[in-house]
């Protein structure tokens, strides 16, 4: 579901307590049916598929 948004630059939003959100950017390197990967400056992030509650792809120019 997610495999095309390998290689894009998106912000993921997730859903972390019903007060508050927390969002990561950075680049998907990788998805399964379970986690996505993003790589983040010098850092990669796992995320949860099942706690994100939206994604913004952001335009590459």
């Amino acid at each position: 579901m997610f495999e095309n948004l390998k290689g894009k630059k998106v912000t993921i939003f997730l859903n972390c307590s019903s007060w508050s959100e927390y969002r990561v950017t950075g680049e998907v390197t990788g998805a399964d049916d379970t986690w996505m990967h993003l790589k983040r400056k010098n850092d990669e992030d796992i995320v949860r598929i099942s706690e994100i509650k939206r994604i913004l792809i952001q335009n590459s120019r």
